[in-house]
């Protein structure tokens, strides 16, 4: 079982690489400021009206990395594992085989996450990174997280 689990690992850690291409800025968005929300299932956003609004408009451009997206996957995937590691590892690798196109995006997003939380450095979430530079802890709330990084910048207290 644990042969499967490590074979299950190294493949969606191969399928990140693979996928990654590096992240291109849109028309419109270097301007703009940028919010990157790092939480799990258990602490979905709210506050998220802010994020709906287009390229023209001054509200933020907002990426949400939900951190146990390969923990989940991996899950489904290991249930019921074989003590064979010859016949876990055929499972794991038919099952990813027949991984649709939303489940690779969902694993490759998740992936993608955790590569930027340890760029940041992120330790614990939720976390919400504002313009590259600086981090907001334990809120939830995109509105209220924004607000709180508006009046930081401009100097007065949250």
């Amino acid at each position: 079982m644990q042969a499967g689990r490590l074979l299950l690992q190294a493949v969606l850690v191969w399928m990140l690489l693979a996928g990654q291409g590096g992240s291109v800025a849109r028309a419109g968005e270097a301007e703009r400021s940028r919010i990157e929300v790092f939480t799990s299932a258990d602490h979905p956003l709210t506050g998220v009206p802010a994020a709906t609004a287009g390229p023209g408009s001054d509200t933020p451009a907002v990426e949400v990395y939900l951190l146990d997206g390969i923990q989940h996957i991996e899950t489904v995937l290991s249930a019921g594992l074989s003590a064979d590691p010859q016949r876990s590892a055929d499972r794991i690798l038919g099952q990813l085989r027949q991984l649709g196109g939303a489940d690779r995006e969902r694993i490759e997003r998740a992936a993608a996450g955790l590569v930027r939380a340890l760029h940041y450095g992120i330790t614990r979430y939720p976390a919400m990174v504002f313009d590259a530079r600086a981090v907001v802890y334990g809120l939830t709330d995109l509105d209220a997280a924004w607000r709180h990084y508006r009046a930081w910048r401009a100097g007065a207290s949250p």
